[in-house]
């Protein structure tokens, strides 16, 4: 189970395809994981490079790229997986690779939300605290699926739970109507001060 444990002969045998096929086409072991993992994050990146349209509700723009991302990250368990034993790992193959791969992303992801910020959208949060979050989201959905499970109130089950997960986001990514940004926490301690 795993990269270490895992041979392209047994690759090759899980796919009905000859072991010399993958390795005229791959080379090695590393160099097929990484075609791999180049595949499944040039969908992701393709998502992160949404542009901020000036003429659209940004609130109504950052809950659909939201949804995408999310929907993506539930949808491809094979991506998941493969992030997850790389990072617990601390691998070469992670610090070589995936994280390059998400930092690919980065820049996307910063301008969006910077540009929500100049028009006062999104909370007080800083934009590397937003994808911190959006980082951690992503990986509880792969890591620890009963939590969100828990937290949704529901099974994962792609769209209806991205919805859920991108609820909760805009709730705590975006300012209320008067211009304030109230973490859960503020919020709840405010309502039971005003209550007695």
């Amino acid at each position: 189970y795993g990269f270490d444990v895992t041979s392209l002969r047994q690759v090759a045998q899980r796919a009905g395809v000859s072991f010399q096929l993958i390795g005229y086409h791959f080379g090695s072991k590393e160099e097929l994981w990484l075609a791999a993992v180049d595949h499944l994050f040039a969908v992701r990146v393709q998502v992160a490079k949404t542009t901020f349209s000036p003429v659209r509700n940004f609130k109504q723009q950052l809950r659909e790229w939201l949804r995408i991302a999310l929907h993506f990250a539930i949808q491809e368990p094979q991506l998941r997986r493969i992030m997850c034993q790389e990072l617990l790992a601390n691998s070469p193959r992670y610090q070589r690779h995936l994280k390059s791969r998400m930092d690919e992303a980065t820049p996307y992801f910063n301008y969006f939300f910077e540009q929500a910020r100049k028009q006062g959208i999104v909370s007080r949060l800083s934009t590397q605290e937003m994808l911190l979050i959006l980082r951690g989201l992503l990986l509880l959905v792969a890591v620890a699926p009963d939590d969100v499970t828990s937290l949704i109130g529901g099974p994962i089950d792609g769209s209806k739970t991205a919805g859920k997960l991108t609820d909760l986001v805009v709730k705590l990514f975006i300012t209320d109507q008067s211009g304030n940004s109230l973490h859960p926490h503020e919020r709840a301690s405010e309502e039971i001060l005003s209550s007695g």
